[in-house]
């Protein structure tokens, strides 16, 4: 697909992704890689329910500074943009310059707080840094918010993640299906996230832990692409 419509290039100061990709001297692929990711969602979206790609609403759950986020209403055709984090400078970013309507995540306000159900929920790198109880916690409250005939997409760490780490010297030993380990260092560096060392980290998942944890919440697998996105991480499609 070609997208001719020009797009807000506008950068926040504190958007940790460009930061990174301008400290690998990348910055001008910034734009374009946004977009890029951002037609691989719509390929899949085309390819499970094709109806789902014009007029409809949609969630970016996790929209940081807006990255994919101001590519998706022209790439989707949408009636509804919501963008939601917990950074609220992200969520304010977003509506201020792409037209979301802002959702601002907390402890007392999760997302399923949200009044809205959504067609199409697209969560990109945020199941890959939550520990165990707020991956569940996230997941069961875009269940709650997914329409009946909608589709969650979201991208995890998994296999190719685990063989990566372990061969750099790292033990990535998954419980249960599961591992969550801190970014102290990393998290010094970029500044990523608000959240506490204990609620933001490098998380790593099994497909049968995905597969049950979302059967409990109402949800079935229906398209799995390892390594979909960015080359690494597993990109999981599911709906009720």
């Amino acid at each position: 697909m070609v997208i001719n419509d020009p797009v807000n290039e506008s950068i926040h100061p504190d958007d940790a992704m460009y930061r990174v990709m301008k400290g690998h001297g990348n910055e001008r692929g910034y734009i374009p890689s946004g977009r890029n990711n951002t037609l691989v969602f719509r390929e899949l979206v085309g390819k499970i329910r094709p109806s789902l790609l014009t007029g409809k609403r949609l969630l970016d759950f996790g929209c940081g500074h807006g990255r994919m986020t101001r590519h998706m209403k022209t790439v989707f055709s949408l009636s509804h943009l919501v963008a939601a984090d917990v950074l609220e400078t992200g969520v304010e970013f977003c509506a201020r310059e792409f037209g979301a309507s802002p959702f601002s995540i907390s402890k007392d306000n999760p997302i399923s707080n949200c009044d809205s159900t959504f067609d199409l929920i697209i969560a990109v790198s945020v199941f890959t840094h939550l520990p165990r109880q707020l991956f569940e916690s996230s997941m069961a409250g875009l269940s709650k918010i997914l329409d009946k005939e909608g589709l969650l997409l979201f991208t995890a760490n998994g296999e190719d993640f685990q063989r990566r780490h372990n061969e750099r010297g790292h033990n990535v030993t998954l419980e249960g299906g599961f591992y969550f380990g801190n970014l102290t260092q990393r998290r010094k560096e970029s500044k990523a996230s608000v959240l506490p060392l204990d609620e933001y980290g490098q998380t790593c998942v099994s497909y049968d832990f995905v597969k049950a944890l979302l059967e409990r919440v109402d949800l079935k697998i229906v398209e799995f692409v390892p390594h979909g996105h960015v080359r690494s991480q597993d990109i999981y499609v599911a709906t009720h």
